[in-house]
């Protein structure tokens, strides 16, 4: 009698061991201020430019491995260009600086499964800025991942059901960007160099 062997999928690997990781996010003191009906346009600002940058970082790593053009953050970059036009860009200094290693496409994956999951997501708090901040242009939440993109990439990740060694990377990879993104946001937020008045310091 012949026994069917299952792979465990993947994905539901990644989301299980980056669950804790993930719901720390939602509760990250700025992030989790796009939800509130008190946030600030400097707030939001400082919010965008800090995911613009992390994106740029990510997606600088994919073209150059020339891999995974299909789930491109290209997208999603012009969508924050447009929203904070005429904001200051992040200043290049020591603290400010992204440590995230993505050195093959395994790590790329990983790092792009958080980001794309983060667009996916952003329609709860497109609703939120739409309502508290009806002048603030919203391309990229209002943009989000489409469904398409987010299939895609959820078949590249079964496609690693067979390559163990490329899984775990690709899953240390998606870890390690849940924190990295977290605490980039913070640096970038709480740095002067992206507050537009005094009456924005801090989130009421």
């Amino acid at each position: 009698m012949n026994t069917l062997h299952t792979q465990p999928s993947v994905r539901k690997s990644l989301i299980e061991n980056t669950r804790a990781a993930h719901q720390e996010l939602h509760k990250h003191h700025w992030i989790a201020a796009l939800a509130r009906p008190t946030i600030t346009s400097g707030n939001y600002h400082r919010v965008l430019i800090a995911y613009r940058a992390f994106y740029k970082h990510v997606e600088s790593a994919r073209a150059e491995l020339s891999t995974y053009p299909q789930l491109s953050l290209e997208t999603a970059i012009s969508a924050l260009d447009d929203d904070v036009s005429d904001q200051p860009s992040v200043e290049q200094r020591s603290e400010h600086r992204i440590t995230l290693s993505l050195a093959d496409s395994p790590s790329v994956l990983g790092a792009l499964y958080v980001l794309h999951g983060a667009g996916f997501g952003a329609s709860i708090l497109n609703r939120n800025i739409k309502k508290a901040l009806p002048t603030m242009k919203r391309s990229f939440l209002s943009a989000g991942t489409t469904q398409a993109t987010w299939q895609q990439l959820n078949g590249e990740l079964e496609c690693m059901t067979n390559q163990p060694k490329a899984a775990e990377k690709l899953e240390a990879t998606a870890l390690e960007t849940f924190i990295s993104f977290g605490t980039f946001v913070t640096l970038v937020c709480e740095s002067h160099t992206c507050v537009s008045g005094p009456e924005d310091l801090l989130i009421t």
